[in-house]
């Protein structure tokens, strides 16, 4: 094959059958020469170039890139919804896909979640690690064998959720979202979900409470309860709301202060909108000089300081148990309690009383 011939079939018969993107890879045969300037070389020879430029322009290979160019300009300044949709609203609408392709996966794992914590379900079991592609493995969940959630994910499965069924046939498994870590990670989100919709909740009410205690977990750290009380405008009820815990270094006023700020911070609340805190008798907490209340009094003062009625009431159960006739009264019912319940019979001799006993108005 020579220069010409090469040239001829290379123009008519092979160029036509590229697409736009094709790649054109060729070895150093010296006929290969037909794409050398303007393509593989720059113009040298100025002498020559209205000549090479008018060649360059007649050529196959010319025409066919500039009609690709042409189309690529259209297709990249036409409207959406068009016959030629743009470049950057096909790009959208492919991450559009991908990203409710992968929402279908998650879904089924989201809600599974969800479920067993609105029913105060565990999720793990003593054995709840690998795959679940196979028949095997989905029958030993739905037995029960492998933890609530993982069993729950088979009959889900079983009952015909065929997207949760495709992902977990067809997932890496790197990526199959049931692991512990996810599990954990998922809760997270949805804690945070309903953490920000609380406080939008409160932000629109715009005034509100704040509700702390301090209790230490079976870790033995020092925590903080973080609650907000606020009007829901919405419904108009008074609502009662769990925000969080809040590690504490230590327990002196300053520090739960201290947290109770950065607690204020991280949610978007502030101190101006404060109307009421309520807390326990504490010294620290409730302390007229240098208590949590104290603190925030000279920070917010129309933030009116509230002792708990629950601490409150537990304080008067057990100041009146010291009185020797509430003593001895509790005393008698426990021990009558106690002497009743030991024996069915007995039990069922104190149900039948009030059945055959006749009262009168």
């Amino acid at each position: 094959m020579n220069g010409p011939h090469f040239e001829e079939w290379f123009e008519k018969k092979l160029l036509p059958n590229f697409d736009a993107n094709s790649v054109i890879v060729m070895d150093n045969a010296p006929y290969h020469s037909i794409l050398k300037t303007f393509v593989k070389e720059p113009l040298s020879k100025y002498k020559k170039a209205t000549e090479e430029l008018k060649y360059h322009e007649s050529t196959q290979y010319h025409q066919f890139s500039v009609e690709k160019a042409l189309n690529f300009k259209d297709t990249f300044n036409s409207a959406p919804g068009s016959s030629k949709q743009h470049i950057s609203y096909m790009l959208d609408k492919k991450k559009a896909a991908v990203v409710e392709h992968n929402r279908k996966r998650l879904k089924p794992i989201v809600k599974t979640i969800l479920f067993c914590a609105r029913n105060n379900l565990p999720l793990r079991g003593h054995r709840d690690d690998g795959k679940m592609n196979n028949e095997d493995c989905l029958d030993h969940a739905l037995k029960g064998k492998q933890g609530v959630f993982r069993s729950l994910l088979a009959f889900r499965i079983d009952a015909g959720d065929n997207d949760l069924k495709s992902h977990l046939s067809t997932c890496n498994d790197n990526a199959s979202y049931i692991s512990k870590s996810i599990q954990n990670d998922i809760i997270e989100c949805i804690g945070v979900n309903l953490r920000s919709q609380i406080v939008e909740n409160v932000k629109e009410s715009k005034f509100f409470s704040i509700i702390c205690d301090e209790t230490t977990d079976v870790s033995r750290k020092e925590q903080l309860t973080f609650c907000v009380r606020y009007i829901d405008r919405r419904n108009c009820v008074t609502k009662e709301e769990f925000l969080g815990f809040v590690e504490l270094k230590s327990t002196t006023s300053c520090s739960i202060k201290a947290a109770i700020d950065a607690e204020m911070d991280e949610l978007g609340l502030s101190y101006k909108y404060l109307c009421g805190q309520g807390y326990d008798g504490a010294s620290n907490m409730a302390g007229h000089l240098r208590g949590v209340q104290a603190l925030i009094t000279q920070e917010q003062p129309m933030a009116i300081y509230t002792h708990c009625f629950s601490h409150s009431l537990n304080l008067c159960i057990t100041k009146s148990c010291e009185v020797p006739v509430v003593r001895n009264a509790v005393g008698t019912v426990e021990a009558a309690s106690v002497f009743l319940s030991a024996s069915a019979h007995r039990t069922n001799a104190l149900i039948k009383v009030p059945e055959e006993q006749q009262y009168t108005d």
